[in-house]
């Protein structure tokens, strides 16, 4: 006799609704979870892992019956997203299928916390134009017309000045700085794209010379950026 544990998720206390989205080459496919619960590691479970988790990471606990089938390319897997309802996306970096595959167990963590993404920034993307001589004119989001866009708002990040250096462009001396600014999630940008972040010291325009796409899914993407006087 075989035991069918797939409705005992609903003795769980302190249940939450969720998101789970599953990632493919395809994109990323969204599940309501209604039922999942959340719970930190022991600290058994974190000596264990021998530090490669932290207090800060967390289990979830999904209940297979509201997910995909297991062995299906939308089951969960490790680099796929739990999003909680207070808006914190969370990244699963050891999945197992549990309790007579019950439910599924996801060793999770938040990116945004452990990369310490306190900046908000906005990718902006120009409106281009030509003149009269066919040249080039660019217009963003913050000036008048024509207007560009903004691809992506108000997204957290980590903006960090790697170099300096007194320049002089078209007879204008100042400084041009080299930045990395890590990025909460993937972004796709082409070139002409400029980042604008509120620094604490007035807002500061960088253009996106490229990107670090990670190898790894506990790692955020990072773009290389610079600023001209």
């Amino acid at each position: 006799m075989t035991l069918d544990l797939s409705l005992d998720y609903q003795v769980w206390d302190n249940r939450e609704a969720v998101t789970f989205g599953s990632r493919s080459t395809r994109g990323v496919a969204l599940t309501a979870v209604a039922d999942a619960k959340r719970r930190a590691l022991t600290y058994k479970e974190l000596a264990a892992a021998n530090g490669a988790y932290t207090g800060q990471d967390l289990v979830w606990l999904l209940p297979a019956i509201q997910l995909p089938a297991h062995g299906t390319l939308q089951a969960p897997k490790p680099g796929d997203k739990v999003f909680d309802g207070y808006g914190v996306t969370w990244t699963a970096l050891e999945v197992g299928l549990q309790a007579l595959k019950s439910f599924w167990r996801l060793i999770s963590r938040n990116l945004s916390l452990a990369y310490q993404l306190y900046d908000l920034v906005d990718i902006q993307r120009p409106a281009v134009t030509y003149d009269a001589a066919a040249g080039a004119l660019r217009g963003w989001p913050d000036d008048g017309t024509p207007t560009g866009t903004i691809i992506y708002q108000a997204l957290p990040a980590k903006v960090q000045l790697l170099t300096t250096e007194l320049t002089e462009t078209l007879g204008v001396h100042g400084f041009k700085g080299k930045y990395a600014v890590t990025v909460s999630q993937d972004v796709t940008t082409v070139q002409g794209d400029r980042i604008k972040w509120t620094s604490p010291t007035g807002t500061v325009y960088l253009d996106i010379l490229g990107q670090h796409n990670p190898q790894r899914i506990d790692e955020l993407p990072v773009l290389d950026c610079q600023v001209l006087p």
